[in-house]
């Protein structure tokens, strides 16, 4: 699979996370045929145009924890977005962000076998 193609996969997937529900980067990468890829789609949503109407604060990691940023105002800014949207997010004693995946997890649908590899 190519770049371009896994990035769009990431964020057609990603664009499938109800509002109100999470899903981990580990979840995207197994939904889309790439299980080992779960680095990457970090990497993809990273990469997203701040404008972007894809929801990358609904992706955290398999922990429950929002991922670690290079600047602490992006890890607040996924918690307040994900506040907004009724999901409740509180800070451990290790400082870092946490959401209960039994609460709010959400299953990506398995994809469906493509009939164009036969």
């Amino acid at each position: 699979m190519r770049m371009d193609e896994f990035y769009s996969r990431v964020y057609d997937t990603v664009c499938e996370i109800p509002y109100g529900r999470v899903c981990t980067y580990s979840q995207i990468a197994k939904s889309i045929e790439a299980p080992t890829y779960s680095r990457h789609v970090g990497q993809a949503l990273k990469s997203l145009h701040p404008e972007s109407h894809v929801p990358w604060h609904r992706v955290i990691n398999s922990r429950g924890c929002i991922s670690k940023r290079d600047r602490p105002s992006g890890e607040r800014n996924q918690k307040d977005r994900l506040e907004e949207e009724g999901v409740e997010v509180w800070q451990t004693s290790m400082g870092e962000y946490k959401v209960s995946l039994k609460d709010y997890f959400w299953q990506p649908v398995a994809p469906l076998p493509s009939f164009n590899d036969a």
